[in-house]
C-alpha cells in the first residue's frame, strides 16, 4: 500500500485538469451526496456501506490533488477519513449485532443477548447521528458548487506559483 501511494505521489495530472476536476471529481462528490441522502430514506447497513465506499473515492481523489495544493485539502482529506472510519465503525457494529442477532459465531442465552443488544442499538445510534452531523458539514453544497470550488483553489495555486 505505501508503494502505491508513494507511485500516486509521483503521478503527473495530464489533460484538461478543468474536466479532471470539474467533471470526474465531481462526479464522485455528487455520489457521495446522493449516498448520504439516501442513508436518510433507506436506513440499511449496506446503504451506509455504499457511502463509505464513495467517501474513500472522494478521498483518495483529495490526496492526489493535496500533493499539489496541500494547505487545502489536508483539512477537508482529514475530515474524510474521520467520516470513513465512523462508517467503518458502524459497519463493524452492524456485522456483530448480525453475530448476536443470528447466535452464528457464538450461543447466547436470553439474558446475555439482551445485554449484548442494549450495548449495541445505542452505541449504533449515536454512530449514525455522529455520521450525519459530519456527512452534512462535508456534504453541504451542491456538486456545481463543490467543483466550481475545486477548480477554483486550483486556478489560484497554479497562478499564484
Amino acid at each position: 500500500l505505501s508503494e502505491r501511494f508513494n507511485g500516486i505521489r509521483k503521478l503527473e495530472i495530464t489533460g484538461d485538469p478543468k474536466l479532471f476536476i470539474i467533471k470526474s471529481i465531481g462526479k464522485i462528490y455528487s455520489d457521495c451526496l446522493a449516498a448520504m441522502h439516501k442513508t436518510k430514506k433507506d436506513n440499511s447497513d449496506t446503504a451506509y456501506h455504499n457511502w463509505r465506499k464513495q467517501v474513500k473515492y472522494l478521498m483518495y481523489c483529495m490526496m492526489i490533488l493535496k500533493n499539489a495544493w496541500p494547505s487545502f485539502f489536508e483539512t477537508y482529506i482529514s475530515e474524510l477519513d474521520e467520516l470513513q472510519k465512523a462508517l467503518g465503525n458502524l459497519h463493524d457494529l452492524n456485522l456483530f449485532n448480525g453475530l448476536v442477532v443470528d447466535a452464528d459465531l457464538f450461543s447466547l442465552d436470553k439474558k446475555q443477548k439482551d445485554l449484548m443488544l442494549r450495548f449495541i442499538y445505542p452505541r449504533r445510534k449515536a454512530l449514525k447521528l455522529q455520521i450525519h452531523q459530519i456527512g452534512d458539514r462535508l456534504f453541504s453544497e451542491n456538486q456545481s458548487a463543490f467543483s466550481k470550488r475545486i477548480f477554483g483553489i486550483w486556478q489560484n495555486s497554479i497562478f499564484s506559483r
